[in-house]
């Protein structure tokens, strides 16, 4: 049950609530939803519903602490309220994952991979400002995105990254959004993964590749580095930093 349906069992005399946390609709990180997303009147509306019922749940969760303090500081809540429960899911649950061949696209070839949404907030176009100076130092690496196009600036976001990295468009792969088992053998194979968001609570696309065995770039001041430990289990950049993304 979403916490806007919630709210309309929510004075039910007598009936514990505890409300689950996702990103709070007026922010994302330090920037306003805004320049993320154009907000709608409904919109609006919901995220001030889903407040009032997070402030009178009798109980709080969130998957990480990121999210909790950003929640607890846009929505004004005690930050002892919330209690952190960490994702656990066993997310490659089938052993055809780790055999099956990936797309005749990606075989024989060495790339980095993105995997997710293609938009703004999961900082898809710094990864496309970076990737001129990562491929001149790897000739025969490519950069492969898998995922949903949601544009950028009223241009599809494939498009902005084939600009940003002009010189080597030949080797720039777009893949369409994908079934999970069919994604696990392409995560299985890629070189190492790369998930630049501006903010995240927490990605199961880094769950995914860390179970698969792939190292992760990620980005600082989010949700991965509550499972990244920088230099050892992965990297951590800081967002919207091209140059040190490279």
């Amino acid at each position: 049950m979403s916490l806007s349906a919630g709210s309309f069992t929510s004075t039910a005399s007598g009936t514990p609530k505890v409300g689950g946390v996702d990103a709070p609709g007026p922010s994302v990180g330090d920037q306003p939803m805004r320049w993320v997303v154009r907000p709608t009147r409904r919109g609006l509306v919901t995220g001030i519903i889903e407040r009032e019922q997070t402030r009178r749940s009798d109980g709080i969760i969130s998957p990480t602490r990121a999210l909790a303090q950003t929640v607890c500081a846009t929505w004004r809540i005690a930050p002892e309220r919330v209690t952190i429960v960490p994702t656990g899911a066993n997310l490659v649950q089938s052993s055809a994952a780790l055999t099956a061949p990936v797309p005749q696209a990606l075989r024989g070839e060495q790339y980095l991979l993105y995997f997710g949404r293609l938009e703004r907030r999961k900082g898809v176009h710094v990864l496309g400002a970076a990737l001129p100076a990562v491929l001149a130092a790897h000739p025969t690496l490519k950069a492969v995105f898998v995922g949903e196009d949601l544009m950028f600036e009223g241009q599809p976001m494939a498009d902005v990254i084939r600009g940003l990295a002009a010189p080597y468009a030949d080797r720039l792969i777009f893949l369409p959004r994908m079934p999970q088992q069919e994604m696990f053998p392409i995560i299985r194979a890629a070189r190492i993964v790369v998930l630049p968001s501006l903010w995240e609570n927490l990605a199961n696309g880094c769950l995914e590749a860390r179970q698969l065995g792939r190292p992760v770039i990620a980005t600082w001041g989010c949700g991965f580095e509550e499972v990244i430990e920088d230099g050892v289990s992965g990297f951590l950049t800081q967002p919207r930093d091209a140059a040190s993304l490279a």
